[in-house]
């Protein structure tokens, strides 16, 4: 508002305790992601992994192709993946076990042999496109192959971190009917395809009809937001979302996957 300007330099906002403010979304999400299934990347190629600033990327190769606009890659998306290295030849992979299968189906077996270079490229390629200013490796990438990668990276990167779009009222009424605004993260999309990872049965078979939002647990999120609610009252206590699972699953006979099973 013009009447508010001239008194904004006088301003000064003091937020108490913001790192607990910044960490407490972080806390509530990790109840929600426990459910995804993890193995480790082994690279066996003579190309190492390299990392970024910012290197733990967010994809979702399921949705990509199949829904373009928006964020696929929110928390408790379907297809979520979450990779994380942890150095030049090892890389954590988080994911939904409905829909992709790692260097086989079973979850017992932890540790996945990446024997395609073209599988190292592409998860090098994650990294480039996520990094803020920095590209780290370990010394064995020459120059020039570093440069030709952050080049490449170029085209996927995107210009803003958010997006805004708006969508008029089709009565074309905006002072009764109003309009929608819709707000997401853009995510980093390279077209990633890797030979380690593939598609469920499950997962080609699935209808995304006309829904834009498909998550993983329908049914866990909505008993996430009971138990949120239940921890505000007082009721239940932060950190036992999983003991909530399980005493709703006892009385109600319900059944679902439990997190980290």
């Amino acid at each position: 508002m013009p009447q508010v300007a001239p008194h904004l330099d006088a301003v000064r906002v003091v937020a108490e305790r913001s790192p607990l403010h910044a960490l407490h979304p972080v806390a509530e999400c990790l109840d929600l992601a426990l459910d995804l299934a993890v193995k480790v990347l082994c690279n066996r190629t003579r190309v190492p992994f390299v990392l970024s600033d910012h290197p733990a990327v967010l994809y979702n190769q399921f949705l990509e192709p199949r829904k373009r606009v928006g964020s696929n890659t929110g928390i408790t998306a379907k297809g979520l993946q979450l990779f994380v290295p942890i150095g030049p030849w090892h890389q954590l992979l988080f994911f939904d076990r409905d829909v992709y299968t790692v260097g086989g189906r079973r979850l017992a077996s932890r540790r996945v042999e990446v024997t395609a270079e073209a599988d190292v490229e592409g998860l090098n390629l994650l990294q480039a496109v996520n990094a803020g200013d920095c590209l780290y490796h370990n010394g064995i990438l020459p120059a020039a192959r570093v440069e030709r990668l952050a080049r490449r990276a170029a085209k996927f990167r995107n210009a803003e971190r958010a997006c805004a779009i708006r969508y008029e009222p089709a009565s074309g009424d905006l002072r009764n009917d109003g309009v929608l605004l819709r707000m997401f993260e853009r995510d980093v999309r390279t077209r990633l395809d890797l030979r380690c990872v593939r598609l469920t049965p499950e997962a080609k078979r699935y209808d995304l009809g006309d829904r834009v939002i498909h998550r993983r647990n329908p049914l866990v999120c909505r008993l996430h937001r009971d138990y949120r609610r239940r921890v505000k009252a007082g009721e239940r206590e932060p950190g036992k979302f999983g003991e909530f699972l399980r005493d709703v699953a006892a009385e109600s006979g319900v059944r679902f996957r439990m997190p980290n099973e």
